[in-house]
C-alpha cells in the first residue's frame, strides 16, 4: 500500500519540523493514538505507541515502534515502522521532507511504502485505502492547528524578547539620561566661567571677576539644570511605556503557551463521526448529492456505533 501526498502549512519549516518530532503533539494528532513516547536517549530517534484504530468489521489495538534516521534538520528524515495486535501487523518505510512553498509557509511531502496482513488486510484494498486517506487527512488537519498554535507561541515570545530588550534599553537611559545631562550641563557652565574670564583680564581684583562669572554662567547652570529633569521625565516615560509593552508581549506569550498545552485530541464521538463520514466520501464519491449523503450515513453508522459502545 503507498501512501504518498503533500500539505501546506502557514508556518517555518523550524517550526513545522519540532510538532513532527514532538511525541506529545503527534499523540494529539494521530487519530485514535493512545500513547506514543520516545524509547531510549532523544538523540536515537526511536518511538513506541498504542494505536486504536477501526476498519470496517476490522477494530483493536496496534502496538509499534517507530524509528527515524538519515536525520537532516529541518528539512528531511526517513522512517521505518512495525506495528502488531490483534488486527493484524503493518511494516512500512518511507520519507518525509519538508521545503519552503511557494508564498511562504512550509510544505510538507511524504511518500510511505507500507506492507498491511492479517485480518485487517481482509477487508478489501478499496476500504482500507478510503481509511488510510481519511487518517491521513485527519492527522495532517490536527497538526496544522498544532502547528500554528506553535508558530503562535514563537512570534509571541520573540515579541516579548523584543519587548523586555526595549524595556532594558529604555531603563538604562533613564537612570543615565539626567546624569549625562547634568554633566554636558556642568562641561557647559565650566568653559562659560573660563571663557568670561578670559574675556575680563583687568578685572580689579579676583572677588569682582568671580561674582561677574558668576552672574554670567548662572543662566547656563539652570538652563543645564532644566534640560536635565527634562531628559530625566522623557526617560522615565519612555521606560514606562516600554515595560508596559513588555508585560503585554509576555502576557500573550503566556497565552499562546496555554493554548498550546491545553488543546486535545477530539472525542471518542467526534473521531468517530470524522472517520465514518470520510470513509463514506471516499468510497461514494464528492460531488455536492454524494456529501449529502455520506453526512446521512455517517450520522446513522456513528449512532450504531456508540451505542453498542455503550452495550
Amino acid at each position: 500500500m503507498k501512501i504518498t501526498g503533500e500539505h501546506r502549512f502557514d508556518a517555518s519549516r523550524q517550526v513545522v519540523w519540532e510538532a513532527v518530532l514532538d511525541p506529545e503533539v503527534l499523540t494529539k494528532v494521530l487519530p485514535g493514538c493512545e500513547d506514543f513516547h520516545r524509547k531510549g536517549a532523544p538523540d536515537e530517534h526511536k518511538f513506541a505507541g498504542v494505536l486504536k484504530i477501526k476498519v470496517g468489521p476490522v477494530q483493536g489495538k496496534f502496538k509499534g515502534d517507530v524509528e527515524l534516521s538519515d536525520l537532516e534538520p529541518p528539512s528531511s528524515y526517513r522512517l521505518a515502522l512495525k506495528g502488531r495486535g490483534a488486527p493484524g501487523f503493518v511494516d512500512g518505510a518511507g520519507s518525509l521532507r519538508l521545503e519552503d512553498a511557494d508564498g511562504g509557509g512550509t510544505l510538507l511531502r511524504y511518500d510511505i511504502d507500507a506492507k498491511v496482513g492479517g485480518r485487517i488486510a481482509s477487508v478489501g484494498q478499496r476500504l482500507l485505502d478510503s481509511s488510510t486517506k481519511v487518517v491521513t487527512r485527519q492527522a495532517l488537519e490536527g497538526l496544522d492547528e498544532q502547528v500554528r498554535l506553535r508558530a503562535d507561541v514563537v512570534a509571541a515570545e520573540r515579541e516579548a524578547a523584543e519587548a523586555r530588550a526595549a524595556a532594558e534599553a529604555a531603563e538604562a537611559a533613564e537612570s543615565d539620561g539626567g546624569e549625562t545631562t547634568a554633566t554636558e550641563g556642568e562641561t557647559a557652565v565650566s568653559e562659560a566661567a573660563e571663557s568670561h574670564a578670559a574675556e575680563s583680564p583687568a578685572a580689579e581684583s579676583e572677588i569682582e571677576a568671580s561674582d561677574a562669572s558668576e552672574s554670567k554662567t548662572e543662566p547656563r547652570r539652570v538652563e543645564a539644570e532644566t534640560d536635565a529633569d527634562a531628559a530625566a521625565a522623557h526617560a522615565r516615560a519612555e521606560a514606562a511605556r516600554a515595560r508596559q509593552r513588555a508585560e503585554t508581549a509576555e502576557a500573550r506569550a503566556e497565552a499562546a503557551r496555554l493554548r498550546a498545552r491545553e488543546s486535545e485530541a477530539p472525542s471518542h464521538g467526534a473521531f468517530a463521526w470524522k472517520m465514518t463520514r470520510g470513509m463514506v466520501e471516499e468510497l461514494i464519491g464528492d460531488d455536492k448529492r454524494s456529501t449529502a449523503l455520506a453526512g446521512v450515513a455517517a450520522a446513522v453508522l456513528v449512532v450504531i456505533l456508540l451505542v453498542f459502545k455503550g452495550c
